[in-house]
Formats: C-alpha cells, sequence, structure tokens
C-alpha cells in the first residue's frame, strides 16, 4: 500500500476530528514523541510555552485542525472549561503523508 493510498484509508476511517492522543495512536506514534514533532513543523504551539496545545492559524485555515473545549475539574475540584486541539481527517492524511516522508528520510 502506498502512502498516498494509507492516507486515504485513514482518512475514511477517521470519524469527525481526533485528539491529539487519538491521532498519535492512529498513526503508531507515542504520544508525546508525536506532539514534539508536530510542534517542530509548526503546527501545535503552547502559549508562554505552557498549558493546552494550540494549533496554528495557516493548519485551522488549511482545514487540518481545529479547536473545541472540554470541560474538566482541576485539582480543586472547580469545573473549567480548557481548549483542546482536534485533528481533522484532512489533517491526519497530510500528516501520514509527512511522517512517512520523514521516516523515509531519516533512513
Amino acid at each position: 500500500m502506498t502512502s498516498r493510498s494509507a492516507a486515504l484509508a485513514r482518512i475514511e476511517a477517521a470519524a469527525n476530528s481526533l485528539s491529539l492522543r487519538e491521532a498519535a495512536k492512529e498513526l503508531g506514534e507515542p504520544e508525546r514523541q508525536f506532539a514534539r514533532w508536530l510542534h517542530a513543523i509548526r503546527w501545535i504551539y503552547r502559549l508562554g510555552g505552557f498549558g493546552a496545545w494550540l494549533g496554528y492559524a495557516d493548519k485551522e485555515q488549511a482545514g487540518y485542525l481545529e479547536h473545541t473545549s472540554h470541560t474538566c475539574h482541576d485539582a480543586d475540584g472547580v469545573l473549567q472549561n480548557k481548549p483542546q486541539i482536534r485533528i481533522i481527517a484532512t489533517g491526519l492524511a497530510k500528516l501520514a503523508v509527512l511522517l512517512n516522508n520523514a521516516k523515509n528520510e531519516s533512513a
């Protein structure tokens, strides 16, 4: 299966969008390594270097990423609304190709 057909298969398998954890799992990468790679290729960043990952506007405008929010309890039990970056199916396909190319270049 070519990298393009593998990427298309991933698009079909992805529902609407995936969290970073789900996308990393789908692509067979460790989550933290995957997030560092996305940061290195300028797909995501952390505001002030801390907190939740956010996506670069150009990747969102290209239809690769979207921002949602989720509700969770903090350490004190207070309910908070936090941003979450999600990877859209077209973004997952693009990342599959980029990841495959990166692996082939380093081999």
